[in-house]
Order: structure tokens, then sequence, then C-alpha cells
């Protein structure tokens, strides 16, 4: 279960930066995104807290047509409003979810699959996508 961590990392060495503030337990505060061996923040590594972050600091994107490379998308399988999965588009060859193809960690996972593909899970499944060029 490392796939927002890995998600974190890589927008992280993208360009994304770090927020911590708060002296009692920041990791705790899903206002803050960032990474520290002793106690890296719950939205660096948890896909629910990382999804309530990006969702506030990027906002989500309108259509997953405004998606491209380096955008992270946030997956909830079973439509029940918690956030399951975090992953990352790493190559478009368009704009349509069947073009746009995804990395992630967990099971590892290079370009293997489109967003068409968790579009297609189940019927109750719901996908987040962030423009992180939009990050405040």
């Amino acid at each position: 279960n490392d796939c927002t961590n890995f998600v974190s990392q890589a927008i992280y060495k993208g360009g994304i930066s770090t927020i911590k503030s708060g002296l009692i337990l920041p990791h705790t505060s899903n206002d803050n995104w960032y990474y520290s061996d002793s106690k890296p923040s719950y939205t660096w590594g948890g896909a629910d807290n990382f999804y309530k972050h990006f969702s506030y600091r990027a906002g989500i994107a309108l259509s997953s047509s405004d998606l491209q490379v380096g955008n992270v998308v946030s997956v909830d399988f079973t439509g029940d409003g918690t956030i399951d999965h975090t992953i990352i588009i790493t190559k478009t060859t368009g704009t349509t979810t069947n073009q746009q193809f995804v990395t992630y960690h967990t099971i590892d996972s290079n370009q293997m699959r489109n967003l068409k593909y968790f579009y297609d899970y189940n019927e109750n499944v719901k996908l987040y996508g962030y423009e992180m060029d939009k990050v405040n």
C-alpha cells in the first residue's frame, strides 16, 4: 500500500512544494503535505488524505480531457466517498481516457493501464484528477 507515497515522491521531484505548519501534530492536518523520516504527513502517504489536500490545493479537473502528463488521479473504487488509490499520468497519446496512461506503485505498474481501465473497473468507481500546474 505505497501508491500515494510513490505519487507524492514523483510530484515533489517534479517541483510541487511541501507545506508544513503548526506545532501540535502537524502530520495529522490535511492542510500539510510533507515528508519526514520521523513522521511524514498523512497527506503524503494516505490516499484519502492526499485527496482532501490536493482537491483544495489544486482543485478537481472538470474533465479527464483536461489531464496531461504529471497530473494525479485519485480513485474511489467503490464510490463510497473514500479514496482507495492514487495514480499519476505518465504518458498521453491524446485526450481521451484510453489515451492517458498511468503509473502507480502498490503493484508496480508503468504505463500498463490507461484511465479507461479504471473507469471500467465497476459502475460505482469515481475518479478525481488534479491539474498539478494549478497547485497553489
